[in-house]
Parts: C-alpha cells; structure tokens; sequence
C-alpha cells in the first residue's frame, strides 16, 4: 500500500511566506508610533542676523499699543508664559517650544483671518503670519514644536474683530538654546 506523500511542516510556500514576512518587519516595525515632525522654523540664521536685537535694543524696546485696542480683542499668551517687565512684556523661551495664543472677544467676534504675525527690528521685519496660519484652531494659535534662533527679538501680533476694531501688541522675545 501506497502512503500519502507527507508535507513538511517547513514546505516551500511556508518557508516563502516566513522569508516574506522577515524582509517586510523593519518597514512595519514603527508603523504604529507617530511619526516624529520637524519643529516649525520661524526663520532662517540670516532673517536671525538682521532681527537679532543687540543689548542696548533690547533694553530700548518697549510695548506699543494700538490706539483702539481697547476696544480689539484681547491676546493672550498662554505658552511659553508671558513675564511683565517694565521694558514690556516678555517671553522667555528655550527652542523648541510649544506656543500657544488665545484671541478673546471684546465687544465683536474675533476675525481670525485679519491675525498678523511679524517679527521686527528698526525698518527691517519679516511676515511670519503665513508660516502661523495653518496653526489655527478656532480662535488659538497653537503650534506644538515651533523653533526660532537663539537671541532677543520684537515680535508683533495683530488681530482685529468683525467690527473692525484691532490690537496690535508687541512681545519682547527671548530664545535660548535647549
């Protein structure tokens, strides 16, 4: 009588399906961590140069104000926090950092569309608002990783309401390195 012929337990389609399974491991093996994102550059070591504050700007700078911006909406800096100094307020941060900025209503609806972010120094600034705007989320900026050279430089953000009435605020800001 005739047997059966008997499989191996290690016949060739299993053994192609293991070799398979091996060469396609490493690609899979992060698939369900995150991917790690590159921190947001607010600008390059050149813009750096030209915005860098020396220590007599810096101790030069102060806060300025709209005229109706008591009537705009109110911005607030909820991260890094936000120091009161008599030159202005202030922000110290190391990079990178999470930012985070609320828009409240004063007397009309923020206009999220009218945020204007820029940094400056004497005659020289640079738009940073496009960079900003897909950060927004409702009537926040928020930015999880945002990185920006080490140094002292004049941030100004601006925001109007549906009414018209607008704030424009200048921050002092202060990056060291991690």
């Amino acid at each position: 009588m005739r047997h059966p012929k008997r499989r191996s337990p290690w016949s060739r389609d299993r053994l192609w399906v293991i070799i398979g399974c091996l060469a396609l491991w490493p690609v899979s093996a992060g698939y369900g961590e995150p991917a790690r994102r590159k921190p947001l550059r607010l600008f390059d070591a050149t813009d750096a140069q030209q915005l860098r504050l020396s220590e007599q700007e810096w101790h030069q700078a102060h806060r300025t104000r709209s005229a109706g911006a008591a009537d705009g909406p109110r911005i607030l800096i909820q991260k890094p926090q936000l120091k009161q100094s008599p030159e202005g307020p202030t922000i110290d941060m190391a990079t990178p950092a999470s930012l985070t900025v609320a828009f409240e209503s004063n007397h009309a609806p923020v206009d999220m569309g009218s945020l204007e972010v820029t940094a400056r120094k004497g005659f020289f600034s640079k738009s940073l608002t496009d960079l900003l705007k897909p950060y927004v989320r409702g009537t926040a900026l928020q930015v999880q990783d945002v990185a920006i050279p080490e140094g002292r430089f004049l941030i100004e953000i601006a925001i109007a309401d549906r009414g018209g009435a607008k704030t424009v605020e200048t921050y002092r800001l202060q990056v060291q390195g991690q």
